[in-house]
C-alpha cells in the first residue's frame, strides 16, 4: 500500500499545506518470508573461527538486505557467535561437540550445525611405499619409509605434531625418530610403535629374506587374461601366521573387480605348484595345487564368487596352509588364466 504525507505549518492559527515539492512518497517495508543460513564448512577446529552468512528473503524470493539478523548458539559455552555472524570455538574444548547456530529475522528463522573437534591427537594415518596391505615389510638390512601423520577426531592432518618411533623388539626390526625401519633378524615380525599427545598407535613389521628370487614385484591380471611367470618358493617369504603372508612370498598378481560375481582361475605349471587366492591384506581365501604339474597332472583351479574389490593371486611352489615351513628352490614355469 502507498500512502502520501505532507509537512504542515500552523501560523496565526490557520494550518497551510505544503504540497508538491514539500509531500513525498513511502512504500510499507516488505514482508520476510525466509532466512537461508550458509557455512563454508560443516566443522571446525577449537580455539579457530568461521563465519556465517545469513540471506533474508521477501514473498517473491527477493533479497531484503535492510533487516538486522539475531544470531544465537546453541552453546555459548562451546562456540559463541557475534552479531555479524563469526563463530569464536573455545580452546579448551574436550570431545567432539556438534553446535546449532540460529539466524532470526522478524521471528523468521534458519540454522545450520557445526561440528567442533578438539585441537588435539585422535589418531594417526601411516603412508607407506606401496598401497597394497597396511603393514611393513622390510629384507635384512633393507629400510622402509614409513610416514605417520597425526589427525584430529576427523581426520584432519596435524602435521605441526611432534612424533616418537619405536620399534617392539630391535632385535627384529629397528624404528628410528624419522620412521625408516630396518630389518635386522629373519624370519620374525614385530611391531613399529607412534606416539604423540598421549595418543599411540602402531604397524606390523614383517622381515622377510634378502634373496632375489623373493624380490618379485607385482603384475597386474584382468579378467578375462592369461599371464605366465616362473614358480616361487614361498617359504622364506612367508610370514608365520595360518594363511597369511609377507610380501610377497611368490609371485603376486594383483587383480581388481569393478563388478561383483563368480570368477574362474586355473593353473598350468610343469612342476608342482599352488594357486592361491588372497585379498589385498593376505587374508587367504582359496587355494588348489595342480597334482604333480606337468602333462600327467591336473591343473589348479579356483572357482569362487567375489565382491567388487582388490585381491591377489599368487602362483607358489608352496601351499599356504603347510607346516613346518619348507625351503624350496625355485622351480618350473606356469600359465595362469581368469575368466567369468
Amino acid at each position: 500500500m502507498r500512502w502520501m504525507y505532507c509537512a504542515c505549518l500552523t501560523i496565526g492559527g490557520m494550518m497551510a499545506a505544503v504540497l508538491a515539492s514539500g509531500c513525498s512518497d513511502v512504500t510499507d517495508s516488505p514482508r520476510v518470508v525466509s532466512v537461508v543460513v550458509e557455512a563454508p564448512a560443516g566443522e571446525m577446529r577449537a580455539g579457530e573461527t568461521l563465519q556465517l552468512s545469513a540471506e533474508v528473503l521477501g514473498e517473491a524470493g527477493e533479497p531484503i538486505a535492510d533487516r538486522s539478523v539475531t544470531w544465537t548458539s546453541s552453546l555459548p559455552e562451546v562456540a559463541t557467535i557475534s552479531g555479524t555472524g563469526l563463530i569464536s570455538a573455545a580452546t579448551d574444548l574436550a570431545e567432539v561437540v556438534t553446535v546449532t547456530f540460529t539466524a532470526s529475522v522478524d521471528g523468521v528463522e534458519d540454522s545450520v550445525a557445526v561440528i567442533i573437534v578438539p585441537d588435539k591427537v585422535a589418531d594417526f594415518r601411516f603412508e607407506l611405499p606401496w598401497e597394497l596391505g597396511a603393514r611393513v615389510v622390510v629384507w635384512v638390512d633393507q629400510q622402509v619409509q614409513v610416514t605417520a601423520v597425526p589427525v584430529d577426531a576427523l581426520g584432519a592432518p596435524l602435521p605441526d605434531r611432534a612424533v616418537q618411533w619405536s620399534s617392539a623388539d630391535p632385535d627384529i626390526a629397528t624404528v628410528d625418530q624419522s620412521g625408516v625401519v630396518q630389518g635386522v633378524r629373519f624370519p620374525g615380525s614385530t611391531l613399529a610403535l607412534v606416539e604423540s599427545e598421549g595418543v599411540n598407535s602402531s604397524m606390523d613389521v614383517i622381515v622377510g629374506s634378502a634373496r632375489e628370487e623373493c624380490l618379485i614385484p607385482y603384475g597386474t591380471i584382468g579378467v578375462p587374461d592369461t599371464v605366465s611367470g616362473n614358480l616361487l618358493s614361498a617359504s622364506e617369504c612367508r610370514r608365520s601366521d595360518p594363511g597369511q603372508f609377507a610380501e610377497p612370498p611368490a609371485h603376486p598378481w594383483h587383480l581388481t573387480l569393478e563388478n561383483p560375481g563368480e570368477v574362474h582361475i586355473w593353473m598350468e605349471s610343469d612342476g608342482d605348484a599352488f594357486l592361491i587366492l588372497t585379498d589385498s591384506e593376505y587374508r587367504l581365501i582359496a587355494e588348489d595345487d595342480d597334482s604333480g604339474g606337468g602333462p600327467g597332472g591336473r591343473d589348479a583351479m579356483i572357482k569362487e564368487p567375489l565382491p567388487a574389490g582388490d585381491y591377489i593371486i599368487w602362483a607358489t611352489s608352496y601351499s599356504a596352509r603347510e607346516r613346518p615351513v619348507k625351503f624350496g628352490p625355485v622351480t618350473g614355469s606356469y600359465t595362469l588364466h581368469t575368466h567369468r
